[in-house]
Order: structure tokens, then C-alpha cells, then sequence
């Protein structure tokens, strides 16, 4: 009995509902030699975030830039009033 059992699970196949899921689908199209592209909202959010970082990057480094140019301008005033 429980071999007929095994028999008839392994003629019915996979399950509709782990044939519908984006990793299983993901696995066939590798398998097939294909490319699996990322969603256009992924890329998005990815170059969002990366102009972001930049973003941040480049107000941090001004920043630096311009407390670097105040400890010069307050070095010279203490200069000047010794």
C-alpha cells in the first residue's frame, strides 16, 4: 500500500504551487541556459540608492571642505591677534 502511495505522488508531479514561485522559476531558467532578469522596480530602488550614497558622499566631502577652511580662518585670526 504505501509503495502504490509512493508511486502515485511520483506520477502526479510537482505541486502547482511551488511551480508558480518566483525561485522555481528562477532555477528552471538557469537550468535552460536562460538569464533572469531583475524587476525594473529593483533597479530602480538599487540606482536610487546608490545616487543616494553619492549623494551623501559628496555633502560629507564638502563639508569637510569647508571646516577645513574655517580651522584656517580661525588659526589665522589667533594669529593675528597674538
Amino acid at each position: 500500500a504505501l509503495s502504490l502511495l509512493i508511486q502515485t505522488a511520483s506520477l502526479m508531479g510537482r505541486s502547482a504551487k511551488i511551480v508558480r514561485t518566483s525561485a522555481f522559476e528562477k532555477q528552471k531558467r538557469h537550468e535552460k541556459g536562460q538569464e533572469w532578469r531583475k524587476s525594473q522596480w529593483k533597479q530602480a530602488r538599487e540606482s536610487e540608492k546608490t545616487s543616494k550614497a553619492q549623494g551623501k558622499a559628496e555633502e560629507k566631502a564638502d563639508a569637510m571642505e569647508t571646516d577645513d577652511q574655517h580651522q584656517k580662518e580661525l588659526s589665522g585670526k589667533v594669529e593675528e591677534a597674538m
